[in-house]
C-alpha cells in the first residue's frame, strides 16, 4: 500500500485518502495554513495521484506549487507540503493500495497477507483467533474466548505475542456493526434447519443445511462430530429447561466449556481450534454468515452450535 512518513511516522494511504483540517478527512492535519479540505492523493489503477482541492495556501509538490486543477504522479523520495512549510511529508512506497494484514518474522522481514473472511491467526494449524469480514468493509477480530474487536486502520493488536497491523484500501462506513442476533431469529432474512447424520462409530458426521427453499449437504467428516456434539448439548439443556421453572429461553442454552468438550472429546484446545475452524470453512460455501455463526463462543471460554435446539435433528447412520 503506498505510505508517506511525517516526523518519521508512517501514514498508510486509503485507495482515495483526502487530507485536511476537517475531522472528515482520511488524515486530520492541524495548523493555520491548512485548509478543511486541502489535498487529495488517490490510486488511479496504476500511480498514486496527487491533487490539490482549492485550498487557501496550497499544496506543494518538491517545492513547486501545483495547479488547482492539475494532477501530479508520485514517485517514492516526493516531499509534499500541505501549505504549512514546516511539516513536510516524504512520500516512501508507491505499490497498490489493498487490504491486508502486515506482521514482522523471526527474521526481521515484513510478512503481508491479504485481509479475508475466516482468516486464522497466527495459522491455519492453530487457528486461536479468527478475523471475520463485515458488510460494510470493516473487519472484526474473533478471540479465542469469544471477544469481537473491530480492527482498526494501522492500529496494531497481538496474537500470542505475535503483533500484526491492518491496513485497509477504503476506509470502513462507520455505520454501526451488522446485528449478531442468531441466524435463526424472528428477523432471519430466511428459515434455517441443521440435520446431522453421526456415523455408527460416533467419530465422524455429515450436514445437511437447509436455507430457505435450498439444501445444501456437507460430506462425512471428523470435525462434523463436534457440531453432533454441540447440538446434542443445546438440544438436552433445552428440554430440561422446559421442564422446569427456570425462565432460561432457549438463547440461553447449550453452552459448553470448552476444557470440559476437549475432555470429553479426547482433544486439545489446538485441535479443538482447528475442528471450529474448519467447520467455519465448510460452512462459508454455503453463506459467510452462516459460517460465522455456525459456532458461537463468549468470553468465559465457553462455545454451542449457533441455531436453537428447534431447528437442529441429530439422527445415527444405519
Amino acid at each position: 500500500m503506498g505510505r508517506i512518513l511525517k516526523n518519521e511516522k508512517e501514514i498508510c494511504l486509503f485507495r482515495d485518502h483526502i487530507f485536511g483540517r476537517d475531522l472528515r478527512c482520511s488524515s486530520v492535519l492541524k495548523g493555520n495554513a491548512v485548509s478543511r479540505f486541502h489535498a487529495r492523493i488517490s490510486w488511479n489503477g496504476e500511480n498514486w495521484c496527487l491533487r490539490d482541492l482549492g485550498s487557501r495556501n496550497g499544496t506543494y509538490l518538491n517545492g513547486r506549487l501545483l495547479l488547482s486543477e492539475g494532477v501530479s504522479y508520485l514517485t517514492p523520495g516526493d516531499v509534499i507540503l500541505f501549505g504549512d512549510f514546516e511539516e513536510e511529508f516524504l512520500f516512501s512506497e508507491k505499490s497498490p493500495p489493498e487490504s491486508c494484514l502486515v506482521s514482522v518474522d523471526h527474521d526481521g522481514s515484513e510478512v503481508k497477507v491479504s485481509l479475508t473472511h475466516l482468516l486464522p491467526l497466527p495459522s491455519i494449524e492453530r487457528p486461536v483467533a479468527t478475523i471475520f469480514a463485515g458488510k460494510l468493509g470493516d473487519f472484526y477480530l474473533e478471540t479465542e474466548f469469544g471477544e469481537i474487536l473491530p480492527l482498526q486502520h494501522a492500529v496494531p493488536f497481538s496474537v500470542e505475542n505475535k503483533t500484526y497491523t491492518p491496513f485497509f484500501e477504503n476506509p470502513p462506513d462507520e455505520s454501526p456493526q451488522t446485528d449478531t442476533s442468531e441466524m435463526t431469529g424472528s428477523d432471519s432474512a430466511y428459515n434455517t434447519f441443521i440435520e446431522i447424520l453421526v456415523s455408527p462409530d460416533e467419530e465422524s458426521a455429515e450436514v445437511r443445511f437447509y436455507k430457505g427453499n435450498e439444501v445444501f449437504s456437507l460430506n462425512h467428516k471428523a470435525h462434523f462430530y463436534l457440531l453432533a456434539y454441540l447440538g446434542r448439548k443445546r438440544i438436552e439443556e433445552t428440554k430440561a429447561t422446559q421442564n422446569t421453572l427456570s425462565k432460561n429461553k432457549d438463547d440461553d442454552n447449550g453452552w459448553v466449556d470448552c476444557e470440559l468438550i476437549c475432555k470429553e472429546l479426547m482433544m486439545n484446545r489446538d485441535h479443538l481450534g482447528q475442528q471450529v475452524f474448519r467447520i467455519r470453512q465448510e460452512f462459508k460455501l454455503i453463506d459467510s454468515l452462516i459460517a460465522e455463526k455456525i459456532i458461537d463462543r463468549n468470553l468465559r471460554g465457553k462455545m454451542r452450535i449457533g441455531l436453537s435446539a428447534s431447528k437442529i435433528q441429530i439422527n445415527t447412520i444405519k
